[in-house]
């Protein structure tokens, strides 16, 4: 295999192979493209490969058994984020595992410019990590909670951030074969980049829906059985909600089922730390609390559908719609 010097691309992906990386690649200097995913590779990268001009796009090593550090010359400029599972007490692993196998799953069958990239993952017996795109910035949580940091998310840019969640929770939903739900949609699993665009992250709790099946979910308590995406539309309505009032909207989410709902008025939930909207902007911002709200309604089967929501958002007439008009509410 050293001697192949002058090949460019080199592909023996799903062949079953075992054992460790051959260190005789590392002598293919002119390779472009390298994938040995979907093998049984055990062990650690050979430092000898490391010369090779190669970038997390040009190389595959997934669904191996692979462990050691990554080669700082594969790494984007931006560097990778690597999410660790530390060994944990017998009652704590099996939720981890299945978080960690649920990470994998959901991350490995979906693309979306507003859902965190995996590139890779380790599964060992004595470490498992995921290795995923950088993200420059923080989670909107922290963002939200520093007023100094939260004045950068201006009226615009935090519709933007509305908008961003919303197709990617539209493209889970609908747009993906089987369906899937996230199942912990917060400020917390949201991740902003150097232009604060979006980034949903966090799938440990994701579920593929089972096409074979109803999917439903029985309410604690009740007979009434609800489909599970309509519990990330809700999540989705106070995320919404957090975003344009800068802070968790529990007190509001209790004052919408009092008689005194009908008197709430945008100037009094706004984020005080940002200056008040242009009456267009103010428009949209309405707009937005109005699907928050919906989103929020008592009866599941009320909820207004994510692809309704990612279609009325992204269309410039949104503001023209009637918003007493009955919200599609999907199956």
């Amino acid at each position: 295999m050293g001697n192949l010097k002058n090949l460019y691309r080199l592909d023996l992906s799903k062949n079953t192979f075992t054992g460790s990386i051959p260190m005789e690649i590392g002598d293919m200097e002119q390779l472009t493209l390298l994938d040995l995913s979907h093998n049984k590779l055990y062990g650690s990268i050979p430092e000898q490969m490391w010369k090779l001009n190669l970038s997390h796009r040009d190389l595959d090593l997934s669904y191996n058994d692979l462990e050691g550090p990554i080669p700082k010359a594969w790494r984007d400029n931006k560097g990778d984020a690597v999410k660790k599972f530390h060994h944990l007490e017998a009652e704590e692993k099996a939720y981890y595992e299945t978080g960690f196998t649920n990470e994998i799953q959901a991350l490995t069958r979906i693309k979306h410019r507003n859902i965190v990239e995996l590139y890779g993952f380790c599964s060992h017996p004595r470490c498992k990590f995921l290795v995923y795109e950088y993200i420059e910035r923080e989670s909107l949580a922290y963002l939200l909670g520093i007023e100094a940091k939260a004045t950068e998310l201006n009226w615009r840019k935090r519709l933007n951030v509305i908008k961003g969640v919303t197709h990617a929770l539209s493209y889970c939903h609908h747009d993906c074969t089987p369906p899937l739900i996230h199942r912990d949609i917060s400020s917390n699993n949201v991740l902003l980049d150097a232009d604060l665009e979006p980034h949903i992250a966090d799938f440990g709790m994701a579920k593929f829906l089972n096409p074979d099946s109803s999917n439903c979910t029985v309410l604690a308590g009740t007979f009434e059985y609800i489909a599970p995406e309509k519990c990330d539309v809700y999540s989705f309505g106070v995320l919404v909600l957090e975003i344009i009032m800068g802070r968790h909207p529990s007190e509001l989410i209790s004052l919408l089922s009092s008689p005194n709902a009908k008197d709430i008025v945008l100037k009094d939930v706004l984020d005080p730390c940002l200056p008040p909207p242009t009456q267009s902007v103010a428009q949209d911002l309405v707009f937005s609390m109005m699907l928050a709200i919906a989103c929020l309604h008592t009866n599941p089967k009320s909820r207004p559908a994510m692809q309704y929501i990612s279609r009325v958002l992204g269309s410039p007439m949104n503001s023209h719609c009637n918003l007493s008009a009955e919200f599609p509410c999907g199956n």
